[in-house]
């Protein structure tokens, strides 16, 4: 939306995220395995600020205060239409972040097993199953 704030920047979105992965078992005969995950990511504007356990932290805490229903809705807008930069963007990036630690975890069963290469490639864009936002509580 033009002349419109920046999305979540005044509060954090968080996406539930489901990550696939292709990892491709190079031999005299390349395996192709798939890989998925769920992933918490929270998000201020357009950089990813918490992953993982602490984004759980928050979710798990209860609402300090209620907010309009006016307001609630209108965040919730924002925060859904910045997904059409929020996707392609900081979210795709977590997904290839993801997949790189994905391919250093197999490196140690690489090593183990005499696998010469594994390459793992993110399919993107990553699925979001869910969308919060959350406002910081006032002191």
């Amino acid at each position: 939306m033009p002349g419109s704030p920046p999305p979540c920047r005044n509060a954090h979105c968080v996406a539930l995220l489901r990550l696939r992965f292709k990892l491709t078992v190079h031999g005299r005969r390349d395996r192709l395995l798939l890989a998925e995950e769920a992933a918490l990511v929270a998000l201020q504007g357009n950089r990813i600020i918490a992953t993982g356990d602490e984004v759980r932290a928050w979710l798990g805490q209860p609402a300090a205060a209620e907010l309009a229903a006016a307001a609630r809705d209108r965040l919730i807008g924002q925060a859904h239409q910045a997904l059409a930069t929020l996707i392609p963007g900081p979210l795709a990036d977590h997904a290839r972040t993801r997949a790189a630690a994905l391919l250093e975890d197999h490196g140690r069963l690489r090593a183990t097993l005499g696998i010469t290469r594994v390459s793992v490639d993110p399919a993107l864009p990553p699925d979001v199953i869910g969308l919060f936002t959350l406002l910081p509580a006032e002191d």
